[in-house]
């Protein structure tokens, strides 16, 4: 694992001022984590557009199956990252229990009943009562948060290695045959988490970037063209390696836009995006649709803005009144 000042030289620039004074970010990170959380905005907001029949099922389908191969794969390979170094601090689960599990009770809480409020305006059924069992069944999206915190659990016991990524293939590659939702998701996803943590960044990004994009464009594109995808689904283990392209794709390129600040600055802001953005997709689709918006291709833009620039307003907002740590969100 290089260390964190080689990454800051690979990334081109210094790493940024993280928002605690006291640490230290690496800009490609935040870059990929700024463009993750981009398409895990565009991916609930089509499948919110599509669960209301807002868009076309033909072609969107296959634009959600190939979006979902990889966006959250990547999304674990960057929280496997910063583990190394974590793992050297004192306190580890304690700062993951802040960091992860606060976040998960208090938003999924939010979210359950702003979900409920708005449910006679929305496609949603959810029910109060569903609250009750989060500590054992996640509700969406923050099922991430919650298999990431036991991770960090297994982590702490067996420190990431080539024998735990080994272990963790085996259980990707048993995953079909698990019925329970975080179970599986534990199963499939625990391999990417430890990758990210052994992952040591190539010299030349540009290579990973268009080696990556070259194998997942043309693995999709084999797939759609026989009609594969009808019998495959997602995840499943024999499409591991498109999602690793797909991953290192994203990789390739956060590494050569660590100065488009924007992307830098969203992933720095990608916890309050992925908490809250279920909130402002579902709502904004609502208003859109009342407004009489049917083009499929604008609506998904519009949405995916309203997913993202939403949240990013109500945290700069949190940070200003100084509440962004208190609501688990620095």
């Amino acid at each position: 694992m290089l260390k964190a000042k080689t990454w800051e030289s690979l990334a081109g620039q210094p790493a940024l001022s993280a928002e605690r004074p006291a640490a230290t970010r690496i800009a490609w990170i935040d870059s990929a984590r700024g463009i993750g959380i981009i398409l895990v905005v565009f991916g609930h907001a089509l499948r919110g557009l599509l669960s209301a029949g807002s868009v076309p099922e033909e072609g969107w389908r296959e634009v959600d199956y190939i979006l979902y191969s990889f966006h959250m794969p990547l999304f674990m390979f960057l929280a496997g990252m910063n583990v190394p170094r974590s793992l050297q601090k004192p306190m580890f689960l304690q700062k993951k229990a802040r960091g992860i599990l606060w976040p998960y009770f208090l938003w999924s809480v939010i979210h359950g009943l702003t979900m409920v409020a708005a449910g006679r305006f929305t496609n949603s059924d959810f029910e109060v009562s569903r609250l009750l069992s989060i500590a054992y069944a996640p509700i969406s999206p923050f099922w991430f948060l919650y298999v990431l915190f036991l991770f960090m659990i297994v982590v702490k016991i067996w420190p990431p290695d080539r024998i735990l990524l080994g272990a963790s293939l085996v259980l990707l590659s048993l995953s079909p045959l698990i019925g329970q939702p975080t179970l599986y998701q534990f199963s499939y996803f625990l391999f990417f988490f430890v990758l990210g943590a052994l992952f040591t960044p190539p010299a030349r990004p540009g290579l990973l970037l268009v080696a990556g994009s070259a194998i997942f464009a043309a693995g999709h594109g084999v797939l759609l063209w026989q009609g594969l995808q009808q019998n495959l689904h997602y995840y499943a283990p024999a499409l591991l390696p498109l999602a690793l392209a797909g991953a290192a794709a994203v990789l390739g390129l956060a590494m050569l836009t660590t100065r488009l600040q924007a992307l830098v600055w969203l992933g720095q802001a990608s916890m309050a995006i992925y908490v809250m953005h279920i909130i402002f997709t579902a709502g904004f689709r609502a208003v859109f649709s009342r407004l009489g918006v049917e083009d499929p291709f604008l609506l998904v833009t519009l949405v995916t803005l309203a997913g993202v620039i939403g949240p990013a307003c109500v945290y700069v907002m949190l940070k200003k009144l100084r509440l962004a740590r208190l609501t688990g969100l620095a």
